[in-house]
């Protein structure tokens, strides 16, 4: 398989060649936008995404994000407990300062980082505001 910044796809309709560079990490939401704006018929479009997520797998929908929590004053580990409960909280920490708790969340999607947020975290009653940051790039020293 190809490197995921290395792999275009040409698509040729009407005489005209349309390149799509796929860059690492893109969102499906980003592709989708992109190929909304050729003029090619839907179907086609269709295809094209189709083709380009197999290729891509799943590494195209992953999402992470990184929460911060502030929590009612002497309630953070039985929050960070209950969260962590959450299958998609990976990390949880306690951490001293403006936050209580930080949680970094993977999902499979954009759009399931925001339900899990809306409709789980946030509707915890310890629980007093949230700041969601959506990764973008990753670095992981082991």
């Amino acid at each position: 398989m190809p490197a995921l910044h290395d792999l275009k796809i040409t698509l040729v309709t009407d005489g005209y060649s349309t390149i799509i560079v796929v860059e690492e990490y893109i969102q499906a939401s980003i592709m989708a936008g992109a190929l909304e704006s050729l003029s090619i018929s839907p179907v086609k479009k269709s295809l094209l995404f189709l083709f380009i997520y197999i290729i891509m797998g799943s590494e195209m929908a992953k999402s992470s994000a990184i929460i911060l929590l502030q929590t009612e004053i002497g309630t953070e580990a039985k929050v960070l407990d209950e969260l962590f409960k959450i299958p998609e909280v990976k990390e949880a920490y306690v951490v001293y300062g403006t936050y209580d708790i930080v949680l970094k969340i993977e999902t499979d999607a954009l759009e399931k980082v925001r339900e899990i947020v809306t409709n789980k975290i946030r509707r915890f009653p310890d629980i007093r505001t949230t700041v969601t940051m959506i990764v973008v790039e990753e670095r992981i020293r082991q």
